[in-house]
């Protein structure tokens, strides 16, 4: 277990901070530099507030594109990017061009990937 405040807390602490308290004290060149850190930092905050769900969701989806299980002892991050090199390299052969299951499969995943993104790097965008 994880002390108190979490770590997306203290990043929504932060940013709070940074746009309430400092942006308003700021000369106007420097607004626009501060809200960008302020952006990231709310990006950080919801990739720390979603754990790793996500990446393993990624992974178990891409497993399941190519008929793996996912193995347990491999480190998530090799796991993703192998699987991410092996998906890239497909896609640029033409491996899922023929219409058909695997077509839908590659479709479900890459949307999938791109609405995960989405949520956390700008949740107002509309995914439907």
């Amino acid at each position: 277990m994880r002390d108190r405040p979490s770590a997306a807390e203290l990043l929504a602490a932060a940013r709070r901070a940074l746009l309430h308290e400092l942006v308003p004290a700021l000369p106007g060149d420097r607004v626009e530099a501060t809200e960008r850190m302020a952006t990231a930092i709310a990006i950080a905050e919801r990739e720390a507030a979603a754990g790793e769900a996500p990446l393993f969701a990624e992974r178990d989806a891409l497993a399941a594109l190519y008929g793996e299980a996912p193995d347990p002892v491999e480190p998530l991050a090799e796991a993703l990017i192998r699987l991410n090199a092996r998906f890239a390299r497909d896609l640029r052969a033409g491996a899922f061009d023929a219409s058909g299951s695997r077509r839908q499969a590659a479709l479900r995943v890459l949307c999938a990937s791109a609405r995960m993104r989405l949520a956390e790097n700008n949740p107002g965008y509309p995914t439907d």
